[in-house]
C-alpha cells in the first residue's frame, strides 16, 4: 500500500510563517518501515519553519496498520474536539484508505473494527503492545527514561561548577550507563539540528567532564549519526587534492555546518601527532574560504535568478521569454520563484500569485521537455494523486517503453533518492511507484 501523505499550510507559532508542510495519513508497517520508526521516535509529521527553523511534529489523525500482526489502529487526537458523527466519518475514510490499497484477498475481519486511540502516547504503546512489549515494563522504561533525563539536565546545569558536578557524578555513578550515554547523544543531535550553539558546546563539555570524572572512555559514548557522517565526511576532504577541493566544498555545502567545524575542532584537539594537527588547520582554514566562496556564488546566482525572474514578468509574452530562457533554470531560480510564490501569498495577493504559478507551470514543462520521455513519465508519476492515476500511466509507461528498462530507471532513482538523504514523504512516494509498477507489469504479463 501506498504511504499517503497530503500537503497542508501551516502558520509557525514562533515567527508567523505561512508555508506548506507534507502529512502522513498512513503509515504502512510492512511497506514502509521507515515512516513506523520516524512515529515511534515521535518526528512522523515533524514541520520545520523555513523562515527561523522552529520545529514540531504535528498532531494530525492517523492510520497505523501492521498486516504481519493483523493491527489496524486509527489515532483522532482528542485535541480536535470533534462531534461523534464527524469523528466516526473521519475514522471510515482512514479505514477506506487502507483497504482500498489491499488485495480484495487480504481484506480481513481486523478492518471491520480498527484499535482506536486519542492520544499519541497511547497510540505507541498500543504499536509497541503488539510488538510484545510488557505495558508494566514499557511504562517502568518511560520512568527511568524520565529519571535520566533529570539526572542530566541537573548534570547540565553544574557543567561549570566543577565540584557540584564531581559530586553529581560521585552520587550517581550508578546511574550513568549506556542509555544515559544515549540520551546525551542524542540531545546533543538535537540541540544542533536547532542550530543552539550554546547547548551543544555545554552538552559536549559534560561529555568531557565525564570522559574524565567518570573514567568513561571516549569510544563508551553511542556515535551520533551526524558524527558518522562528518568523519566520513572529513575522510573524503583530506584525501581529496587541492585542485578538485572546491568542487567536493560546492557538492557538500549543506554539510559543512557549525556542527562540522565543531567536529573538526575537537578532532585537531584530540590529535597527538602534530603534523596531523597542522594538517587539520591548513585544511579547516581551506574550507572556510571555500565555503564563504561558494556562499556568496549562491548569493550571485540569486541574484542572477531574481533579474531573469523580473526580464520574464516584464517581457510582452511570457510563454516566448520563458522558452527563449530554458537553459538558464536552475536550481536558484525555482528557488527564487518559489519564494515569490510564497511572499505573495503571504501577502494575500492571489492576482500576483496565480501569475507566477503559471510562470513555474511553464518553466518545469520547458524542463521536462529537455528530459529524455521516460523521465517525463516518471515526473508525472511523481504528481499522480490517486493509485487509479498512476496505474494508467504504469501501463501506458510499461507498453511504451522497454518495461525491464523502466523498472530499472525506478529501482535507480529509489536507490539514488536513499543515498542522497532525501525527504521521506519523497522517497515514500517512489517507493510507492516502484510498488505498483511492480504489480502492474506482473498483471501486464499475465494477460
Amino acid at each position: 500500500m501506498s504511504a499517503f501523505s497530503s500537503q497542508a499550510q501551516i502558520t509557525c507559532p514562533q515567527c508567523g510563517t505561512s508555508f506548506e508542510a507534507h502529512l502522513y495519513s498512513v503509515v504502512d508497517a510492512q511497506r514502509h518501515p521507515h515512516l513506523k520508526d520516524l512515529l515511534l521516535r515521535g518526528r512522523l509529521n515533524l514541520v520545520v519553519c523555513p523562515s527561523c527553523g522552529a520545529q514540531g511534529a504535528l498532531m494530525v489523525p492517523l492510520a497505523y496498520h501492521d498486516p504481519d500482526k493483523e493491527l489496524l489502529i486509527v489515532f483522532v487526537p482528542s485535541e480536535l474536539n470533534l462531534p461523534m458523527e464527524e469523528e466516526e466519518k473521519l475514522v471510515g475514510k482512514l479505514t477506506a484508505s487502507v483497504m482500498e490499497n489491499v488485495p480484495p484477498e487480504a481484506r480481513k475481519g481486523y478492518f471491520l473494527n480498527p484499535k482506536r486511540v486519542m492520544t499519541f502516547e497511547g497510540l505507541v504503546e498500543a504499536i509497541l503492545e503488539a510488538e510484545g512489549i510488557d505495558r508494566e515494563a514499557l511504562q517502568e522504561a518511560v520512568r527511568r527514561q524520565g529519571e535520566r533525563i533529570q539526572l542530566l539536565l541537573q548534570m547540565l546545569e553544574a557543567v561549570e561548577d566543577d565540584e557540584a558536578l564531581a559530586s553529581l557524578v560521585e552520587e550517581h555513578r550508578d546511574h550513568v550507563d549506556a542509555q544515559f550515554l544515549a540520551l546525551l547523544v542524542g540531545m546533543v543531535e538535537a540541540a544542533e539540528e536547532h542550530q543552539d550553539k550554546r547547548t551543544v558546546q555545554r552538552l559536549q563539555r559534560l561529555r568531557q567532564r565525564l570522559i574524565e570524572l567518570a573514567g568513561i572512555p571516549p569510544e563508551a559514548f553511542p556515535r551520533a549519526a551526524h558524527e558518522a557522517m562528518y568523519a566520513d565526511l572529513l575522510r573524503l576532504l583530506r584525501q581529496t587534492q587541492p585542485a578538485h577541493l572546491q568542487a567536493v566544498v560546492s557538492q557538500y555545502r549543506s554539510f559543512l555546518d557549525y556542527g562540522f567545524f565543531l567536529y573538526m575542532a575537537e578532532q585537531i584537539e584530540a590529535s597527538e601527532d602534530q603534523e596531523e594537527r597542522k594538517e587539520l588547520e591548513v585544511l579547516r582554514d581551506a574550507l572556510v574560504e571555500l565555503t564563504e566562496r561558494v556562499d556568496q556564488d549562491a548569493r550571485e546566482a540569486v541574484e542572477r535568478a531574481s533579474k531573469l525572474l523580473n526580464d520574464i514578468l516584464r517581457a510582452p509574452d511570457m510563454d516566448a521569454a520563458i522558452a527563449q530562457h530554458a537553459d538558464q533554470f536552475d536550481e536558484a531560480f525555482l528557488l527564487v520563484l518559489s519564494a515569490s510564490i510564497e511572499s505573495a501569498s503571504e501577502q494575500n495577493r492571489p492576482d500576483v500569485v496565480e501569475v507566477l504559478q503559471r510562470v513555474y507551470r511553464r518553466v518545469i514543462e520547458e524542463a521536462e521537455k529537455r528530459l529524455r520521455p521516460e523521465l517525463q513519465m516518471v515526473n508525472r508519476l511523481l504528481r499522480a494523486e490517486t493509485p487509479q492515476e498512476r496505474e494508467a500511466l504504469l501501463r501506458e509507461a510499461l507498453t511504451t517503453f522497454d518495461a525491464a528498462g523502466f523498472l530499472e530507471i525506478l529501482e535507480t532513482l529509489a536507490l539514488d533518492a536513499e543515498a542522497q538523504g532525501v525527504s521521506s514523504e519523497f522517497l515514500a512516494r517512489l517507493h510507492t511507484i516502484l510498488d505498483q509498477a511492480r504489480s502492474v507489469h506482473d498483471a501486464l504479463r499475465a494477460q
